[in-house]
């Protein structure tokens, strides 16, 4: 599908849809495609201090399965 044809099938979905929700979505998911900014400076401090945190976590092999995780939800929701 050329380039063309992408606009034109997204322009004709936009005018056929009356759904405010779903363009105002589209909207933010372009706005957010097309913006320049890092979402990691959109972070404050102690929230990228928690990714770093989280990811020396997972080089040192801190780390549980899905598996785990399930089976520990599971017994705190059943008590």
């Amino acid at each position: 599908m050329s380039v063309l044809e992408l606009k034109n099938d997204l322009h004709r979905l936009v005018v056929n849809t009356e759904d405010e929700v779903i363009l105002e979505n589209v909207r933010a998911y372009f706005l957010n495609l097309t913006s320049h900014e890092d979402w990691w400076d959109k972070l404050r401090d102690t929230q990228q201090q928690l990714v770093n945190e989280s990811i020396k976590q997972l080089d040192n092999g801190q780390t549980y399965t899905h598996q785990a995780v399930r089976e520990r939800i599971s017994k705190l929701l059943h008590k």
